[in-house]
Parts: structure tokens; sequence; C-alpha cells
């Protein structure tokens, strides 16, 4: 599906902008600047953080609203954005990945990672990357996010033993999971709420023979297209656009789980009619835009983040999912092309290049003005604004 995007000068070094987050001006409605006719980078795009939300404007700059302000202006064609706790990160398309740091201020440059990288997925404190069919991971280890077989914490990127050609990635907040080309979808890190779908212990990736051929596959009923992973849960989009998720169902995020943990998935998420053309989740929460353009969502509603006008969770019970689970209201009939979900609040963007963010917005990390969104009746559909983006980029 194709993204217009906007132009702008390409700056000659890449150069970062910030300093306390000020509020945010009114969310702009029309292109911050004009179209251009060039294939789309191929995303994702747009990236969230526990309290911030990051946009790729055009193929050379990004911005960031929120706890982590930002504009950020790069000298080669951009992919891909990600955003931790820590670092944001860019996916260049030579297959380089920059980081930055953003625990401190002012915020710098930190290393260039030489991956061929194609995906580059962020945990909250790790970051795994994939090219050629090998994952490499980097950041914090303390329950085997990175697959090395031990708790050694160490800066540099490093392949995980994995058996088989992985095509896709999804980090959790403390686990990792990787689509391979069979459809099988393989998980480690975190096991304590059987986030990895697999029996047996807490943490898989940190002891000598968790990897490789000894990592067991998600038994799933078809073969999956698409990952996600939350918080303390994870989901497989299938290959007949149904949906499986495992691990913590505390708040509704398996979507009527008959168990408040499930290590391994019993049943498909009852979402309608409509099949799931995008999946993702995030903190407590799962979402699907569903082929005939509506998105629902499902799991913990705190600060409003599922958008529905309340703060209660939704999906414990069968009777709150299916035909009876309510669309969130966008007002905006564009195509959603990409979701993205942090701990508190959700994101997406629609085709044409404009977002809209809902849930907790204490950082401003929704790119608009006032408070959170999505917890009271009247503050969604129309009444929604897109997020702003548009930070000033440096002089």
């Amino acid at each position: 599906m194709r993204v217009d995007w906007f132009t702008a000068l390409t700056i000659g070094s890449t150069l970062v902008s910030c300093g306390p987050a000020p509020s945010v001006r009114a969310a702009t409605t029309t292109p911050l600047m004009p179209l251009m006719k060039e294939a789309p980078p191929r995303g994702p795009l747009l990236a969230t953080g526990l309290r911030s939300s990051c946009l790729l404007r055009d193929p050379w700059h990004a911005a960031c609203v929120g706890e982590r302000r930002a504009s950020f202006s790069f000298k080669t064609r951009v992919e891909s954005l990600g955003l931790n706790e820590y670092a944001f990160n860019a996916l260049f398309v030579v297959g380089t990945v920059d980081v930055w740091r953003l625990d401190r201020e002012p915020y710098e440059h930190s290393t260039t990672l030489r991956l061929n990288a194609e995906q580059v997925s962020n945990g909250l404190l790790h970051t795994c990357a994939l090219g050629g069919g090998i994952v490499t991971c980097w950041g914090y280890n303390d329950v085997g996010q990175l697959g090395r077989e031990t708790h050694e914490e160490r800066g540099e990127a490093m392949p995980v033993a994995l058996e088989g050609n992985v095509t896709a990635l999804a980090a959790g907040e403390f686990h990792t999971c990787a689509l391979f080309d069979d459809g099988a979808v393989r998980c480690w890190g975190s096991n304590r709420e059987g986030q990895l779908g697999i029996q047996g212990g807490s943490v898989r990736g940190a002891a000598p023979g968790d990897m490789g051929a000894e990592l067991p596959a998600v038994v799933l009923a078809e073969p999956a297209i698409a990952i996600a992973a939350g918080r303390t849960h994870s989901c497989a989009l299938l290959t007949s656009k149904r949906v499986q998720c495992w691990g913590s169902n505390l708040h509704g995020s398996l979507g009527a789980s008959a168990s408040i943990v499930e290590v391994a998935p019993t049943s498909f998420v009852s979402l309608g009619a409509s099949k799931v053309r995008l999946l993702a989740a995030g903190g407590y929460r799962t979402c699907a835009a569903l082929e005939d353009n509506t998105l629902k969502c499902w799991g913990r509603g705190d600060f409003g983040a599922l958008g529905q006008g309340h703060t209660r969770s939704i999906g414990l019970s069968a009777a709150e999912m299916g035909e009876a689970l309510p669309a969130v209201r966008l007002g905006h009939g564009s195509p959603i092309v990409e979701i993205s979900m942090a701990q508190d609040h959700t994101c997406v963007l629609f085709e044409g290049g404009h977002a809209k963010c809902w849930g907790r917005n204490d950082s401003g990390q929704l790119g608009i003005n006032g408070g959170n969104r999505g917890d009271e009746q009247g503050e969604m559909g129309e009444h929604l604004p897109f997020a702003d983006f548009a930070v000033e980029l440096p002089k």
C-alpha cells in the first residue's frame, strides 16, 4: 500500500535538536511539506516509546514528541525508525543501523552498526535486527532476551543462534519472537507469564542449550504470517487472517482466554466477520486493523488507551469480543498502514502520512495539547486531532 511522503532539503550532516518538551502546537491537518513521488520507506515509520512518539516525516527527517522531544536529519535515506526507553535508532537503505542515546542530554549519536539489516525491533531495553535471515541483538540481557545463552550484558551486537531462516521480528518488553519462513514462531527471554508460548522455566535464552535446535516453536493452529509482542503476551496473525495469542491475560490482552496465563494458544481471538490485515501489541493490549479498515483493540484500558471513552479493560469475557467489540472511532477514512503501541498509548499512521494517537498524554506523547485522550466520551473520532510532529529542525 502506497504512502505519500513529504519533501525537505537534506541537511549536510546528521543533527539532533532536543530540550525540555514544550507544549505541543496545534496539530496539523495538512501535509507539512509538498508531496513527492517516490517509493516509500519500508517502515515502520511510526515508533512509540514509554512516553514518546516518533515519525519519519520523509526519508531524510524524523521528529519525536513527548518526553524524548527531538528532531533528526539524515544524510542517507532512512527505511525505518525504532525507539525504546534509552535509544532512538534509524535503519538506512544501505542496511546500517544508527543509534542515538536518549537517556541523557544533550542526546548523542552513540554508534553505527553495519548489519546489512532489513528490519529492527525494539523492546523496553533491548533491540534486535534482522538481515539475510539472521537475527542480531544488543542491549540489556537480564532475562535472556538477547538469546546469548548467558546473562552477560555486552554492548556489541551479536548474532542469535537460531535454526532456520527468519523473516520477521517482534520484541516485547523483556522477550523477543521470531517468525520463520515456514510459518513457525519461536520466542526467547522472559517466560514468567507464558509469553514465549512454551513450557518449562521462567527464562529461555540465558543458559547453554536454550537456543538453536533446542528452542521449540509455539504450537499454533496454522502457520503464521506476522507476529506481535506486548509486555507479557505475544500474538500471531495466521494464514487464515485470524489471530492467536498467548501469555498473560490478566487484563484481557489475549481476548477472552479461559485462563489468566495461557502458555500455548488454544483458540482464535474473536473479532467478528472481517479478517485481520495488521496486528500490533503493546503494554497489556492488542490491536488489529481489519480488512474493512476498522481498528479493534482489547486488553487494559488505563488512560483511555483502548480509545473507547473509558478506562475499563476489554477482553476478559467472550461477550465483549467478536461483533460486540466496538471499533476505535478514528474519524479518518484513509487506510491504516501502521499501528504502533507503547505501554499506555497507541498511534496509527494513515495512508497519506497523517497519524493519530490516544491514551496517556502526560508528556505530550500524543502530539496534541491537553491531557489523556480516549478516556472520556467525545474525545475520539473527528474530535481527535492529527498528531503534530512538526518539531523544528536545528538551525
